[in-house]
């Protein structure tokens, strides 16, 4: 193991891997910066810092690749990191699939599965369907009976008593459920021998016969089912899970990243701690055991290799400490799909911060405009020709469209799930284990359907002209697929952990729709890291991308939008393209996209919580006046979409655009995009 690496097909020797990796780094990184033998200090540091964690670590790798494809340090970190993405993103909609699949029957019966609650006398307390379920799915081996009876002090008659509730269709969902868990362990034993050469022990199913609710009598295959202890009823389980927690920050921060696998852990003999009765222990559970499989073996790798002297001692020198532990905290949010300890403040938060999206990208045409100026991007990082190649792919007709997409998804699974993850607000709603009811799965795919048909508009073009490229560079079929799918992430972004720069993972609610401009700025301390500026030809390709990366998508979206919208003062257009040019440039730096406000006609309203603040301000404010009139009632809706997710800012766009245009102020189209901005 100490010879090899887990995930790179590169199987040479450890060290030689290691020598080419620091010679790229050193030869790429410019001079190597002086030691500071006293420390550093002042406000440079800072600077420093900042500056570092508004990388990607997947920018930071072509940076030191010396901004081209496929170099050292994309195969030993960028392509193994993107493939346990997608596997990722692949092994939870396959669980999503089959979960839903089972859960559907149970869902469609009265009280669904957190209703339908039923008095036990045998224990003197209710319970859910849920709650019912969970028992019976605590009941499936000798481990978890014994917690469940002696957590809740339960004789194994009373146990029966609850499970004698359940009907043959909740206790075939039991079974299906035990099946689907167990379907984990032949890849979980698997990697453990890859990783370890050692196996925990399988836990022994404990078949039983059930008596179901009508009489009749169901044969209960039984299986693994994951403890997990109610904190809210034990002291010791509360500070048993938050020192899990801990510990998974600690794996990272002061030894190694790793991810969390409680599912591998043997189990200790004696516990008495009530156990959870709810379903979210199936969901979680699959959530970590899809995220250990898919990360473990390419997070060892990457840990040894950024740990090894030669290449920590290359960055260090070259880029200097911030990055190197840039990198290391990016292993780790990775690792532990950043675990934070969340209060009930935090949870709140996070939850605005999903409608605060729904309501400001649902249904949203704006949003969907300015999805296809992203091909600047993808001209600026792979060039003119294959993008435009691209284009002439597909561009034939709707159907040639359709036809692409279905080629380039059988190819490339990334692609296939692109419209899940391209960007983080997006991933985060929709992108989750169970974690919703198919209507409501259903009414957030309406909410971004024409944001993500736009957005391909940009993707495959970029994708096919990659791919393309690649094999003409003499790049088998699967490194061609690789590299296309970095070019769409590297010119257009993601919205899984490992597309995120630190301050997008460590600040969510102050980055907020920054993952396109978080995009843009590393592409262009790319470009501008790889150019030389002594060579008067590299200086005008520089200047070509920088209009390609902060010009053109600064002043042609916000023109054709204002044309949209019906303005027609030449007279201050100087003024606009300025103002746009400005709120662009602010809009890649956090701290300094708050201020772009101060340039630009549309004020930057400030992270979720300000926005709700300014929201319920306006309300109360139209309140006080007592008086239902139109900003009254506009000052509503407003709040209550910011509160609930309603998709309200296209809908208040749309009314104020159909006044300006029946009013004769703006033409038809104002009623998509809006009215002509007010001076």
């Amino acid at each position: 193991l100490k010879q090899r690496l887990l995930t790179v097909q590169d199987q040479r020797a450890f060290d030689a891997i290691v020598s080419e990796a620091s010679a790229s780094i050193v030869k790429h990184g410019g001079k190597a910066k002086p030691v500071e033998l006293e420390g550093r200090r002042g406000v440079l540091p800072w600077l420093q810092g900042v500056a570092a964690s508004h990388r990607k670590l997947s920018s930071l790798m072509r940076q030191m690749d010396g901004g081209r494809d496929g170099g050292a340090m994309y195969r030993l970190f960028v392509r193994g990191m993107n493939d346990a993405g997608t596997r990722e993103a692949v092994m939870t909609e396959k669980a999503t699939e089959a979960l839903v699949r089972i859960y559907k029957p149970v869902l469609a019966m009265k009280g669904g599965l957190t209703g339908a609650k039923v008095f036990i006398p045998e224990i003197g307390a209710s319970l859910s369907r849920s709650g019912r379920l969970s028992v019976a799915l605590n009941w499936g081996n000798a481990v978890n009976q014994q917690r469940l009876m002696d957590g809740d002090q339960w004789s194994a008659e009373q146990v029966q008593a609850i499970l004698r509730t359940l009907s043959p269709l909740e206790l075939q969902l039991v079974n299906e459920v035990h099946a689907f868990v167990d379907s984990f362990w032949p890849e979980v034993k698997a990697k453990q021998l890859r990783v370890s050469g050692v196996v925990e022990d399988k836990v022994d199913a404990d078949p039983w016969t059930a008596t179901a609710s009508d009489g009749s009598t169901v044969a209960m295959r039984g299986g693994y089912y994951p403890l997990k202890y109610d904190a809210d009823r034990s002291a010791k389980a509360e500070s048993l899970e938050a020192a899990e927690t801990a510990k998974d920050m600690m794996r990272g921060a002061f030894t190694r990243a790793t991810t969390r696998r409680g599912h591998t852990k043997a189990r200790s003999d004696e516990v008495k701690r009530p156990v959870r009765k709810d379903l979210g222990v199936l969901t979680e559970h699959v959530t970590q055991v899809v995220h250990d499989l898919a990360w473990h073996e390419w997070i060892i790798d990457a840990n040894r290799l950024i740990s090894a002297k030669p290449i920590d001692s290359a960055i260090r020198a070259h880029y200097g400490p911030d990055v190197v532990r840039t990198i290391k905290d990016d292993l780790m949010g990775i690792a532990t799909a950043d675990v934070v300890p969340q209060t009930k403040i935090d949870s709140a938060l996070m939850t605005l911060r999903a409608n605060i999206s729904r309501s400001t990208m649902g249904f949203s045409f704006t949003t969907a405009l300015m999805q296809p100026f992203g091909i600047t991007q993808s001209i600026a990082r792979i060039g003119a020709a294959p993008v435009l190649r691209g284009v002439a792919r597909w561009g034939g007709d709707a159907l040639r469209f359709e036809s692409s997409l279905a080629w380039i998804g059988g190819k490339s699974d990334f692609m296939r799930l692109r419209n899940k993850t391209f960007n983080r607000e997006l991933h985060e709603i929709s992108s989750r284990v169970l974690g919703k009811s198919k209507a409501a799965q259903v009414y957030d795919a309406s909410l971004f359907y024409l944001t993500t048909k736009m957005q391909a508009i940009a993707d495959v073009p970029t994708w096919i002209g990659r791919y393309e490229q690649a094999l003409a560079q003499g790049f088998d079929d699967a490194a061609a697929v690789a590299l296309a799918d970095e070019a769409v992430l590297g010119s257009q972004g993601g919205g899984q952990v490992k597309d995120l720069a630190e301050v997008q993972r460590k600040h969510p609610l102050l980055t907020q729709f920054y993952s396109y401009f978080a995009t843009t700025l590393n592409l262009t301390i790319e470009k501008t890291a790889a150019t030389d500026f002594r060579d008067p030809k590299a200086v005008a390709g520089w200047l070509a991308d920088m209009a390609l990366l902060a010009v053109i998508p600064a002043i042609v979206p916000a023109l054709l939008t204002d044309l949209l919208r019906g303005s027609d003062d030449e007279d201050k257009m100087a003024k606009k393209l300025a103002q746009w040019q400005a709120s662009y440039l602010l809009g890649m730096a956090v701290g300094a996209r708050e201020l772009s406000g101060a340039v630009s006609g549309y004020s930057y309203a400030g992270p979720p919580v300000g926005r709700i603040v300014g929201d319920v301000s306006k309300a109360g404010q139209q309140v006080a006046q007592g008086e239902i009139d139109e900003p009254a009632v506009l000052a509503a809706i407003r709040l209550m979409g910011s509160a609930f997710g309603i998709p309200t800012v296209q809908a208040v766009r749309s009314y104020k655009g159909w006044q300006a245009w029946s009013e004769g102020r703006a033409p038809a189209s104002a009623v998509l995009f809006g009215p002509p901005a007010k001076d």
